[in-house]
């Protein structure tokens, strides 16, 4: 397996509780070449009181855009060569053991769609 490992963790503001921004983490390349010094995969940890939530984790898919695709991003995509068009949440489904997008009661593998766009996350559009 070759692709990165590479997460990310929501951090809110103090004052309000309001989503500020991601830190991301994880194997990192730099120039083609993957890290090999172990402190690169290093986490943010949840040990402070703005880090809250799940470390998502890198889908291995780029938007139309080039925009990483992670878990709980909110993508639009098309199916079946354009017939169909689903926008919902991207998550880990443990039965397929695949990144899904989920749209109320219907769900497609990330890997089969087409024409994708990033268009938020789940902490933003709260």
């Amino acid at each position: 397996m070759n692709r990165p490992f590479k997460f990310r963790v929501p951090n809110y503001n103090d004052s309000d509780g309001s989503f500020s921004h991601f830190a991301y983490w994880g194997a990192i390349e730099y120039k083609g070449n993957p890290i090999t010094d172990h402190s690169s995969f290093t986490s943010p940890g949840n040990n402070t009181k703005c880090t809250k939530g799940w470390h998502e984790q890198f889908t291995e898919r780029l938007d139309d855009c080039g925009t990483e695709i992670y878990e709980n991003d909110i993508v639009t995509a098309s199916y079946r060569k354009g017939k169909g068009v689903i926008t919902g949440l991207v998550e880990w489904d443990n039965d397929s053991t695949e990144f899904v997008v989920i749209e109320k009661s219907n769900w497609m593998p990330l890997g089969t769609l087409e024409a994708i766009a990033v268009t938020g996350n789940k902490y933003q559009s709260a």
